[in-house]
């Protein structure tokens, strides 16, 4: 993370703010999970004296990785087992089934669900996975997440019955959460009404009362639904097993392979699950910044 515009400079000052003031009659133990250049590293911080530990043999988590195609006739997800997308692995097919909405006469109308567009499918991957496991979407900017909520509650006044997701939460931490949405919120307020459904919101700028309520209980698996931002990818450790990318690219630039290795590294946490899936929606295959 060193690179990073946005957090390398902050870490390394840190890092180099420890090292003035380090005593070197303490013990300093340095981890990471993804460093490659730990000698370098252990080198400029401690010197010729620093020891390095590691192991291949560190027991990791498997991921599946796959991609939804949008120009499919029936909506199908391809999975591919690593980033050599020449080499498929399985391919599930059929995963996706429409269904007529409602109008608000009761009759059917001309519309299905779900669209072919990334809010529709995510949200249809996460009542269908939801059962199996806590489920996050990625958006790239959070004004995002109020339209994918509200689209959730569209789709309920519908007739989607979104069966999994009722069932996906304790009923009891749901309606703590949703006090104390209401206290900073409104009674009426788009994140009250997702939480009665059962899909939370997650990101830098939400209330801290309340994300630290929503990271509690997805830990202990009281809820199961997120639609977060890239704070997921900052060190926020919480059981996700299946990850939706709905884009690669934030306000103005392509999102790095580096920042998507660490975002997707916060699903199947170690320990925790011993699998984990992550689709995204594809463009093309050059999707990644160099």
């Amino acid at each position: 993370m060193f690179d990073s515009r946005s957090r390398g400079a902050s870490y390394e000052l840190l890092v180099t703010t420890v090292k003035r003031s380090i005593d070197w009659t303490k013990q300093i133990v340095f981890i990471s999970a993804v460093l490659s250049n730990a000698y370098e590293i252990s080198k400029w911080l401690l010197g010729e004296e620093a020891t390095i530990v590691s192991s291949d043999r560190i027991k990791t988590t498997e991921k599946n990785i796959g991609f939804v195609s949008l120009q499919e006739a029936d909506s199908s997800i391809d999975y591919y087992a690593d980033f050599d997308f020449s080499a498929r692995s399985f391919w599930v097919q059929n995963v996706i089934k429409s269904q007529q909405l409602l109008t608000r006469t009761g009759r059917l109308s001309v519309k299905s669900y779900p669209e072919k567009n990334a809010k529709d499918i995510s949200i249809y991957l996460m009542e269908l996975l939801d059962s199996n496991g806590a489920v996050a979407i990625y958006v790239n900017q959070p004004n995002y997440i109020k339209s994918y909520i509200d689209r959730v509650i569209e789709l309920k006044r519908k007739g989607v019955e979104f069966n999994n997701l009722h069932n996906s939460f304790n009923l009891l931490e749901s309606e703590k959460i949703q006090n104390l949405m209401r206290l900073h919120y409104g009674d009426n307020c788009t994140f009250c009404n997702g939480a009665v459904l059962g899909i939370f919101p997650h990101y830098s700028d939400l209330q801290e009362g309340v994300k630290l309520s929503i990271e509690f209980a997805i830990r202990n698996q009281l809820i199961k639904n997120v639609i977060c931002t890239s704070t997921l990818a900052q060190g926020v450790n919480l059981p996700i097993k299946y990850l939706l990318i709905t884009a690669f690219d934030g306000f103005q630039n392509k999102m790095k392979a580096r920042d998507l290795q660490n975002l997707i590294g916060r699903t199947a946490r170690s320990g925790i699950y011993t699998e984990g899936s992550i689709s995204a929606k594809i463009v093309s295959k050059s999707i990644f910044a160099n």
